[in-house]
């Protein structure tokens, strides 16, 4: 811990940084599609200040490292609802009872947010009042269109929303039973976690990130007017100190999640792989499937046949599924004709990436015909004539 200079005379301000094995090639050309939710945990330092009553030590609070837990997807596709998880690193006090606790997590900008909510994990918090999560805005007060969510009692603050007071008596200058959310002296504790679900953007690219509030700015003074900070609280023995804290640059990302295209592939049947038909005699039928990368069949699009004979036909994609019928030339000479057949999706802009397959089909001539004949043996006998011998 560093000692700083208090603005206050008579005060000290302490800064803590607490393959496809088939005859037929499959090539996928779209970018990530939704993945599966990342665990991690980000490594806080809050830088703190406090207000120390007369005469006092300090809070002797341990707030850092404060190791934030989150859960995200690291993609999603445009317009997917997702679910993101923050918790608030583990924490200690000291040798004083602590109150007006609030913990503030910079929500995601530009998107919708929904069934903001706890979910469990907190440990060491004194039961009464129970801790309750609320979006709030920057004058801490509550807001459905808040910018952040708040951990608090859902009444009191040392500063910032709520029944406001920086110190632990009334305007009477008589001691009042604490308020808001606390912990007693000596204990180890651990905020609960929050989850909030948020609808993606349709716009491929956008990133949604969660955060800590005013992160990476500076501790701000050690006084009331501290108002924009991540962490704040009162600490108290037989005065009481006024506890600010920001948090460092790394709570700037807690988590980031990008809006991607849905990838897809697109593989010929089996009934289409590989075709041979007799050159003026019968339809071939091509038939190709779709699906995203997590098995389910897409829905939408075009997929563009390319049939080798220098003729193209494009065919919606319904239920995964596009299918031609289609008559090659007969041939003009008995050679056999191989075309490759290329299927491809073409995507969606904005939602769906391309993708595509090849196959072939060989047009083999008619067959020879047999020829038949019958020969006619017709001749006279000369009776008269003497035989041999």
């Amino acid at each position: 811990m560093t000692l700083l200079p208090s603005r206050r005379s008579g005060r000290l301000a302490l800064g803590a940084i607490t393959s496809l094995s088939l005859s037929f090639t499959l090539l996928s050309a779209a970018p990530m599609s939704a993945a599966a939710p990342v665990k991690k945990s980000v490594r806080v330092n809050h830088q703190c200040v406090e207000d120390e009553g007369i005469a006092s030590n300090g809070s002797g609070l341990t707030l850092s490292p404060d190791n934030v837990a989150v859960e995200y997807p690291e993609t999603v596709l445009p317009g997917q609802t997702f679910t993101v998880k923050v918790q608030p690193g583990g924490m200690r006090t000291g040798g004083k009872d602590t109150g007006r606790m609030k913990y503030d997590i910079a929500l995601p900008q530009g998107v919708k947010i929904s069934n903001l909510r706890l979910d469990g994990g907190a440990s060491g918090l004194n039961a009464n009042p129970a801790a309750v999560v609320q979006r709030v805005d920057a004058s801490g007060k509550p807001n459905a269109n808040g910018a952040f969510a708040r951990i608090w009692d859902g009444a009191n603050s040392v500063n910032n929303g709520g029944n406001e007071n920086d110190q632990w008596y009334n305007l009477l200058f008589v001691s009042v039973p604490r308020a808001g959310l606390a912990v007693d002296r000596n204990k180890s504790f651990r905020l609960p976690r929050i989850a909030f679900d948020v609808t993606a953007p349709t716009t491929v690219g956008s990133k949604i990130v969660t955060g800590l509030r005013a992160a990476g700015t500076s501790a701000g003074p050690a006084g009331k007017e501290n108002r924009d900070n991540t962490l704040s609280m009162l600490a108290k023995a037989n005065v009481a100190d006024a506890v600010y804290c920001t948090a460092d640059a790394a709570g700037k990302t807690l988590t980031s999640t990008t809006v991607a295209l849905r990838d897809t592939q697109t593989e010929f049947d089996e009934t289409s792989t590989d075709l041979e038909v007799t050159s003026g005699e019968a339809e071939v039928t091509l038939k190709a499937l779709v699906k995203g990368t997590d098995g389910q069949p897409i829905n939408e699009g075009k997929v563009e046949f390319d049939l080798g004979d220098g003729q193209r036909r494009t065919v919606d994609v319904r239920d995964g599924v596009a299918e031609l019928r289609y008559n090659y030339a007969e041939l003009a000479d008995r050679e056999s004709v191989k075309h490759k057949v290329v299927a491809r999706y073409l995507g969606v802009e904005g939602r769906t990436g391309a993708s595509e397959a090849a196959t072939t089909v060989t047009v083999n001539p008619k067959p020879r015909t047999p020829l038949k004949a019958t020969v006619d043996l017709q001749g006279e006998v000369d009776a008269t004539a003497p035989t041999d011998g």
